[in-house]
């Protein structure tokens, strides 16, 4: 994960980077090169997520990094997470000649999203823009009590954009501006009425698509299924995977970014003593006696279990849950 700049446009209530924005700037040419060198090191695909920030702030560094990627790693798999705000015809245009999966923050329509992020109206745009230029995206959801109502709408949403691929469901997190506005965890009850709309809306939509949209803890859970599963949740559990700031200190994952308690030194001196540390994380198994998901769980993102308090981490083990169970209900039935 290169985050180009830790400047960000917006100023979403649970920004977990809050705390550090604006802090070291933006990332060099120098820094980036420097990056992907150590990332190819093991002389195998790997994946190369564009993250801030906002990395369109700097569209510059995109412009340049794209084909730099496309040129020296060729088989990397490239995507960028974006608020969308920002996107002009030209970025749209790189994103499709280099083959980048757009992610967009999104956490219902326009009125929820400009509660809770800003600018609605032109992340709407940046959307169409997307569509206009045939760039696949997905959209990322933090799930709290101002969005969890709104989660059903976003199948309908994406309705109207066919090269929309996916929805990926993120539990608040509580670090940075998740703090500073109070935001609330939604209730289980919550969760149990929003998830049945959600895939009733979501199959509805599919039905009519050619290219079907993903829910991305759907496809976790039944992915988990099967009596083999063992994989750690996320690249981070295992140690293969690094997030670099824009003056080129590391961390595991952007979620950790700016904690002393994962840091991983800096490009120049590495320091692997934390590398590990996320795997603690990935389970909290002492609840989940009597889950349906207790013997094939997908498991839960370790940064989110690490610095949520207990009652989170059970909503998301909860939100899974009643994904498994409409998964059961509507057993033979594509959603």
């Amino acid at each position: 994960m290169l985050m180009l700049t830790d400047a960000c446009n917006l100023s979403c209530k649970y920004c977990y980077e809050h705390h550090a924005r604006g802090a070291q700037g933006n990332m060099s040419r120098k820094t980036a090169q420097k990056a992907l060198e150590l990332c190819s090191e093991g002389n195998h695909p790997f994946h190369v997520q564009l993250t801030g920030g906002e990395p369109t702030l700097v569209p510059d560094t995109l412009l340049w990094l794209l084909p730099y990627i496309r040129v020296h790693y060729p088989n990397a798999y490239v995507s960028l997470q974006t608020n969308a705000t920002l996107l002009t015809p030209k970025l749209a245009e790189a994103f499709k000649t280099y083959r980048v999966l757009v992610g967009v923050s999104l956490d219902g329509g326009p009125e929820v999203q400009k509660h809770l992020r800003g600018q609605s109206q032109k992340t709407f745009q940046g959307m169409a823009l997307l569509r206009e230029y045939d760039v696949a995206f997905n959209l990322t959801t933090v799930i709290s009590e101002a969005s969890i109502l709104s989660i059903q709408d976003l199948p309908m949403i994406l309705g109207a954009f066919p090269n929309a691929t996916g929805i990926g469901l993120d539990m608040l997190v509580q670090k940075g501006a998740a703090h500073q506005f109070n935001l609330n965890y939604p209730t289980k009850q919550q969760i149990s009425d929003a998830i049945p709309a959600l895939l009733s809306r979501l199959q509805f939509v599919n039905a009519r698509r050619q290219t079907p949209i993903k829910l991305r803890e759907l496809q976790q859970v039944k992915n988990a299924q099967g009596p083999a599963h063992s994989k750690p949740f996320c690249q981070a559990c295992s140690g293969e995977s690094l997030a670099v700031g824009p003056s080129g200190d590391l961390y595991p994952c952007t979620q950790t970014y700016g904690d002393p308690n994962f840091s991983l030194g800096t490009l120049s001196a590495p320091d692997n003593t934390n590398l590990m540390k996320l795997s603690d994380f990935q389970s909290d198994t002492e609840h989940c006696r009597g889950c349906r998901l207790e013997q094939n769980c997908p498991g839960k993102c370790p940064s989110r279990t690490y610095y949520n308090p207990h009652a989170a981490r059970q909503l998301e083990c909860h939100l899974l849950s009643s994904i498994a169970q409409q998964l059961t209900l509507s057993e033979g039935i594509a959603l």
